[in-house]
């Protein structure tokens, strides 16, 4: 762990090649898959979080010291990672990566732990995993796996109780609108009821009246449905955007709509939609059933 100007840099020793197979990543974190080429060609070959190495005047090529406390030891930077530092990255952490041959090097009570990146397949038995790479040594101090942490994470009232007090209000929301549709569809169609029983006296049946109904009032609601719809996304990632560009951290948040996002979103839609055809079915199939014809006179 050097000390430099940012403070200490923790240094990381990962075989390039299986690293880059095991690790996630995105494009935006390594924009240039070579350098795992590079990195493993190079026996003290390193990379370096992009805004650290902006910060401390690094390029490629160029060589840092690492001192401990028996000798001094020369990395060459062959790479960054990370996004584009901008005004305001601040340090968080910043990591190097250097050749696990290079580690080899150093001696082993200058080393703080290791750690091994597994990628798993979709179907395996996370927890049956977790529990025999456990048991392989004493030495191992804790085995983490993503989909369980992250299963613990949302279970978690201290961390996800904030949004899922937001998934329930929207939820109540989408039930408060459904319920004002409904009125406001009840109270346009009572407002109507003579020309519906005019069309049912001449012969229109109910099937025709409610379609005919139906596609003047759906109009407004789709319409109204894909304001909100375009209003809240642009909301969503101009907030994004925001946190991308007062937090630049090592990451950058994205917006994601999972398939069980989208399944709530189209249930709220369908409530709405659900909550405009009932009061035009019950009113169509009413006064078609017995027309007021005191009303029409």
């Amino acid at each position: 762990t050097p000390d430099t100007s940012l403070g200490a840099v923790p240094v990381r020793g990962v075989d390039p090649l299986a690293w880059r197979d095991s690790a996630y990543y995105t494009p935006e974190i390594i924009d240039d898959p070579q350098v795992f080429e590079r990195m493993n060609q190079t026996e003290n070959g390193a990379i370096i979080e992009r805004g650290a190495a902006e910060a401390l005047g690094l390029s490629i090529n160029n060589t840092m010291i690492l001192n401990t406390a028996a000798r001094t030891y020369q990395v060459r930077i062959v790479g960054f990672f990370g996004r584009e530092a901008g005004e305001n990255w601040v340090p968080h952490n910043p990591l190097m990566y250097v050749n696990d041959e290079f580690m080899e090097r150093i001696k082993e009570r200058y080393i703080d732990q290791r750690r091994i990146i597994v990628n798993l397949e979709e179907d395996v038995d996370y927890e049956g995993v977790a529990e025999a790479l456990g048991e392989v040594d004493p030495d191992v101090q804790r085995v983490d796996v993503a989909a369980l942490n992250l299963e613990a994470a949302l279970g978690n009232l201290l961390l996800s109780g904030p949004k899922q007090i937001q998934v329930l209000g929207t939820y109540f929301a989408g039930l408060v609108a459904s319920i004002g549709v409904a009125l406001v569809v009840s109270t346009l169609i009572r407002s109507r009821s003579k020309e519906l029983t005019i069309m049912a006296i001449r012969g229109f049946s109910p099937k025709q009246m409610g379609v005919t109904l139906a596609m003047e009032i759906m109009g407004m609601n789709l319409f109204s449905i894909a304001l909100g719809a375009f209003v809240g996304v642009s909301t969503v990632y101009g907030i994004v955007n925001l946190l991308n560009n007062t937090l630049a951290f090592i990451f950058s948040y994205k917006v994601t709509f999972p398939p069980s996002a989208l399944a709530k979103i189209a249930a709220i839609v369908g409530l709405v939609v659900v909550a405009t055809l009932i009061p035009v079915g019950v009113a169509v199939n009413r006064i078609a059933s017995n027309p007021d014809l005191k009303l029409e006179e």
